[in-house]
């Protein structure tokens, strides 16, 4: 592997006399990143460094390369069991920075747990959870930091479990303990957690249903918790309920982000349709947008959510625009007319309005052959993400 002049000079300040110039290469080479992957070698070399400080900046360095320090995953593992404990504390951090490929260092980072020092092991939860599903293993031991007197400890604990996902099956009723953990951040990660373990977490529901009506909880914990449901029960009736009675919540965000779930759930949720169209009605016209979209895909043919779309289309307002041709993405039906309405969409002047018009007539394939002429001027557009969904668009429609 060639070693570029820069990387080259630091690689030799490795070896200095001095150890603050050995330091101060590691440093260097840190700030370099993933393009100093040739150094990795003579890194790993220096976490031998007789000097903590020396070990401490070469370890630093290896979790900035990231990935590409795979290699280092061996001594870093050692580097765990340092006698200095800013070196475990990088040491750690950098595995997880690695990510997926410092599965050998699970049962290690496991170990680490149990440290006194409370950064490595708030680093170790968190490097277990950006390992992934191979930190499996490491389940039981994360469920056991849940009632930690840390907070930060806690929260890296429950994010770990939700980023292990399906493979935190076992942690579920440790989860559902969380949601009322006094530390509101814990409490929004537990809730984030169990929508990434996703339909194993199906005992969960009752508490997030809970979760989403207590109006006196925080706004984040309660869209997690609603992001949640979508994903764990989406289908569920209780689930769909509790999403609809949201749908006049005191939030805008969080009547926003239930309609995109309820649209989500599909024919399911249909009977959120009514609510739905009372949102269309109202007086928020960003909100309505989204309920229309939402309709459309628990009933492509409601005239309601049609006739507030397209009418949108040509609005004046370009935020307007923006979200209904964002809305029509998801590719419903929308008949001949539509298609028309969304190749018109392809001239608008915001380049934005023009990028959605061409990601929905993608969306619907086959169906939207008509628009291929407009499709076609849209490959000498201006904007490259236009013509880059018009590229996408046209290979769609035509396979």
């Amino acid at each position: 592997m060639v070693l570029d002049e820069r990387v080259l000079m630091h690689v030799d300040g490795l070896r200095h006399p001095n150890p603050d110039f050995r330091s101060n290469a590691a440093y260097a080479l840190g700030e370099i990143g993933p393009a100093a992957r040739a150094a990795v070698p003579a890194l790993i070399e220096a976490l031998k460094d007789d000097n903590g400080v020396v070990r401490e900046w070469v370890a630093n360095a290896l979790g900035r390369i990231g990935p590409a320090a795979a290699a280092a995953v061996p001594a870093l593992t050692e580097a765990l069991k340092d006698s200095e404990n800013p070196t475990r504390e990088w040491a750690a951090r950098a595995l997880g920075e690695i990510g997926p490929a410092a599965a050998a260092a699970v049962p290690a980072l496991t170990e680490s747990l149990k440290e006194g020092n409370p950064v490595i092991r708030s680093n170790a939860a968190e490097a277990l959870g950006e390992i992934g599903p191979k930190s499996a293993a490491a389940v039981p031991a994360l469920v056991g930091l849940l009632g930690d007197p840390d907070a930060l400890l806690r929260a890296n604990a429950v994010a770990a479990l939700g980023k292990i996902g399906p493979e935190a099956q076992a942690a579920v009723p440790a989860l559902v303990g969380a949601l009322q953990d006094g530390d509101k951040n814990v409490r929004t990660l537990a809730a984030e957690a169990l929508g990434k373990i996703g339909s194993l977490a199906g005992p969960a529901v009752p508490a997030l249903l809970e979760v989403l009506r207590d109006r006196d909880l925080g706004i984040r914990t309660r869209v997690y918790a609603a992001r949640a449901l979508e994903k764990i029960a989406p289908e569920d009736p209780a689930v769909v309920a509790s999403l609809t009675g949201v749908l006049d919540d005191a939030d805008g965000g969080l009547r926003i982000l239930a309609a995109g779930a309820l649209g989500k759930i599909g024919p399911a949720a249909r009977p959120a349709v009514q609510a739905l169209e009372a949102m269309v009605r109202g007086a928020d016209r960003d909100a309505g947008l989204v309920a229309a979209g939402a309709i459309l895909g628990i009933e492509p043919a409601n005239r309601l959510a049609r006739e507030a779309l397209f009418g949108a289309l040509k609005d004046a307002d370009e935020g307007l625009r923006i979200l209904a041709s964002g809305a029509l993405r998801t590719g419903v039906p929308v008949g001949r007319d539509g298609v028309s309405a969304l190749a018109r969409a392809l001239k608008d002047t915001s380049g934005a309005v023009r990028s959605n018009a061409a990601d929905a007539l993608a969306a619907l394939g086959p169906d939207a052959e008509e628009a291929l002429p407009a499709l076609k001027e849209a490959l000498e557009d201006p904007d490259e993400g236009v013509r880059a969904s018009a590229a996408r668009a046209l290979e769609r429609i035509q396979a």
